[in-house]
């Protein structure tokens, strides 16, 4: 009989390598079992020597390369909950997973595949080829959309308003969630095109899904100082665009980095890409009779203003190695390129100057996020808009850290 959990827990922090050695592998049900409760009480017994050894064990039981593992359902189950927690997912044993414990529909559920299913009938009239790149690019932004923001947040943002939401209709909720995927996907689209990590054919699709995203903002009950306000945020949006093709670019060895560091990491220079995600909010509160000059609305916008600041800072900071070796320029490598001459020592400088600084910038935005949503006292339910910042934080990699781990895991892993 394998040592209860507390002996596990015990006995590991007098010998680390203790659980790696003493878990009953040869019951792989219990070995979970054990994990998913260290996991849950002491997770910085999970080490990357572990990982190692817990990989080699799921590859001598595995019926399928990602799964299931075993033929008993409880089993990969239990499995299952431990990748996740590590932030792993594999797509074989979620599949299985799926087939044997198909998820009950929820009322949020059933209006994110309807929205699904909306999006990809808009596509009908193109050609066949055409439909099924679409679908897609569809598929794979909703599957990347982990906490449904870009679907459901005109719905989250409903629910935050309690008794004055009621008076927006549910079709109004669709269709701005249905025109938020088409900007997300428009922009994302463009993106790509210009980091040159998708081919200019696909630029005349960006255009059809903002053109879309536009079409359904056209139909929808707004003030003529919402219009202007919409106008103003794609203007910005556009000009972010050109901004960053004529000054976020160098190529390597490039001495002179024309632009100052505050032109990248300032709020307005990490929002102003992404903000018109703040129209659908902003619309919803300008049909209950709260138009964008009102401190209601000027409070959520702020408030949408820091939270997009501080995720593009996150994105960027998680970012660093790949932007840098690619020639982009953001907030978190411009410091690094105009203080280093020599690319060997980017990544220390960064690690040691640049990491503290910027998490500790991008902290202080969440900070000024929160408090303009509790200046937004039309706001009953906040929960639904707080859930936005929360991972903001989890979501940063500590990069020297994650380097070292890595390490130790491939060398355990070798090692055998």
């Amino acid at each position: 009989m394998p040592p209860t959990v507390g002996q596990f827990i015990a006995s590991t922090k007098q010998k680390p390598d203790y659980l790696e050695n003493n878990l009953p592998y040869q019951n792989p049900i219990q070995t979970f079992q054990i994990l998913n409760q260290i996991q849950t009480k002491a997770p910085e017994l999970i080490t990357p020597r572990l990982l190692a050894r817990i990989t080699k064990f799921l590859l001598q039981i595995e019926i399928n390369p990602g799964g299931p593992y075993t033929s008993d359902p409880a089993t990969n189950r239990a499995i299952d909950t431990f990748l996740s927690s590590q932030n792993i997912k594999l797509e074989g044993l979620k599949n299985y997973l799926k087939k044997l414990f198909p998820l009950k529909p929820t009322s949020r559920g059933r209006l994110y595949d309807h929205l699904a299913r909306q999006a990809e009938t808009s596509a009908r009239y193109f050609p066949q080829p055409t439909r099924t790149l679409v679908k897609n690019k569809i598929r794979e932004m909703i599957d990347g959309d982990h906490d449904q923001q870009i679907l459901l947040l005109p719905y989250f943002f409903k629910l935050a308003l309690g008794a004055k939401g009621q008076k927006i209709s549910s079709q109004t909720i669709q269709d701005l969630g249905l025109a938020n995927l088409f900007l997300w996907l428009a922009y994302t689209n463009y993106d790509d095109i210009i980091d040159n990590d998708s081919d200019i054919k696909t630029l005349p699709l960006a255009n059809w899904f903002l053109k879309e995203f536009a079409r359904i903002y056209g139909q929808q009950k707004q003030s003529p100082n919402f219009k202007r306000l919409y106008l103003q945020i794609s203007a910005q949006t556009d000009y972010a665009q050109i901004w960053e093709l004529e000054k976020g670019r160098f190529q390597p060895g490039e001495k002179n980095i024309f632009a100052s560091s505050a032109s990248y990491q300032k709020p307005s220079a990490l929002y102003r890409r992404s903000l018109a995600h703040s129209l659908g909010p902003l619309l919803l509160l300008d049909q209950i009779k709260y138009p964008p000059a009102t401190p209601d609305a000027k409070a959520i916008l702020s408030f949408f203003k820091y939270y997009l600041a501080s995720r593009q800072l996150w994105d960027d900071i998680n970012d660093f190695d790949s932007d840098t070796k690619r020639g982009i320029i953001t907030a978190a490598n411009i410091r690094v390129l105009r203080n280093v001459s020599d690319p060997q020592k980017y990544q220390n400088y960064f690690l040691s100057s640049e990491l503290p600084r910027l998490a500790r910038r991008a902290d202080r935005y969440q900070a000024l996020a929160r408090s303009q949503l509790q200046g937004a006292t039309i706001i009953k339910y906040p929960i639904y808009l707080e859930k936005l910042l929360t991972p903001l934080k989890q979501r940063a990699l500590d990069l020297e850290t994650e380097a070292g781990e890595i390490n130790e895991f491939l060398k355990a892993y070798e090692n055998g």
